[in-house]
């Protein structure tokens, strides 16, 4: 999904950023970020899965707005 208008097909709503989880370790516990850099078609540096190609590098869990 390189292109901009597919991808605001797929997500019409705007949104925020509220967390970042980073997994340093298979079994270790997830941890907070401040921020983080996201390694194009891999991830988010620092995660374990961050090198290895997937089918997707990030996970967005939707909330509703009261």
């Amino acid at each position: 999904m390189n292109d901009l208008r597919a991808l605001m097909r797929e997500f019409p709503f705007p949104g925020r950023l509220e967390a970042i989880f980073l997994r340093p370790a298979r079994g270790r516990a997830a941890l907070g970020a401040a921020a983080c850099e996201a390694l194009d078609g891999l991830g988010l540096e620092g995660d374990r899965a961050g090198f290895r190609s997937r089918n997707h590098q990030v996970a967005f869990l939707p909330t509703r707005s009261p």
